[in-house]
């Protein structure tokens, strides 16, 4: 069984990656991963260690607790350097920083495979790095392996009451990080705060921590969400590994979700420094 005074502590407190004083924070649903009891419970023992931070350095962290998989995500494969593998998630992300930030060495390239190189070395060297400018966080703290409720693990391997189910966590967990990311956002004040998921389940979580309007904006030749409150630039767009996207203000998807979308969001939010 885990220690439950660890990941109960873990649970009300861990957010992410990176710096909570930076201008550019993307919040997504929740980290994957397929983890077993032993691997859950290094995080957890590596978290404590490295002193409980609400957010943690990317890079050190996944090289103290990770798998060989994660290390290689920072180019370390059995204790050899490789080229870093582009982490699924992560180079979505990526784009869009560099778009939004203006990055004239990775736009003006033009070529993928010298792109990817770019990509990869920001995400070895300073993705979710504690001085970055950037935080990486996530609404649900523990890992998964998926959304689908029937990979939920924890019920056998703790006897914390809330998360005998998936069902039940949700519950518990959404309203409480709910308003954590909200008192978040008021206290450090950053200039961009993306979330990643339009589904209509996920969507009126990050309305909750927006607390004002939002706007529907087709300029882009899809459908994405914005709005501004006390400073804070707010947009809603499709997680970043999705397979399709919104088009229009009638909930119509299409498919095929690249590149470009995350390119053209990040343009988009240059325009408006």
């Amino acid at each position: 069984m885990l220690n439950d005074e660890i990941l109960e502590k873990y649970i009300q407190s861990f957010f992410g990656y990176g710096n909570l004083n930076s201008d550019y924070w993307f919040v997504s649903l929740e980290e994957g991963g397929n983890n077993s009891e032993e691997d859950i419970q290094k995080r957890l023992n590596i978290w404590k260690k490295r002193g409980s931070k609400q957010l943690e350095d990317c890079k050190s962290f996944h090289l103290e607790f990770g798998t060989e998989e994660h290390k290689k995500w920072f180019g370390f494969d059995n204790k050899k350097y490789i080229n870093p593998r582009l982490q699924s998630t992560w180079r979505n992300y990526i784009r869009l920083f560099f778009y939004a930030t203006k990055n004239k060495k990775f736009i003006e390239i033009q070529d993928e495979t010298k792109q990817k190189e770019i990509m990869r070395r920001f995400q070895r060297d300073n993705f979710g790095s504690l001085n970055g400018d950037m935080a990486i966080m996530e609404l649900r703290p523990l890992p998964a392996r998926s959304t689908s409720k029937k990979h939920w693990i924890y019920n056998s391997v703790s006897k914390i009451d809330y998360l005998k189910d998936k069902d039940t966590y949700i519950r518990y967990i959404d309203n409480l990080r709910i308003k954590k990311l909200k008192e978040f956002v008021d206290k450090y004040n950053p200039k961009y705060v993306v979330f990643f998921s339009t589904s209509k389940e996920i969507k009126p979580k990050w309305l909750k921590i927006i607390d004002t309007k939002i706007n529907e904006n087709l300029d882009l030749g899809f459908c994405f969400f914005e709005t501004k409150r006390n400073g804070t630039n707010y947009f809603i767009i499709e997680h970043a590994v999705a397979k399709d996207f919104l088009i229009n203000k009638n909930g119509d998807r299409k498919k095929g979700l690249g590149n470009d979308y995350f390119d053209k969001v990040g343009k988009y939010i240059s325009n408006l420094q």
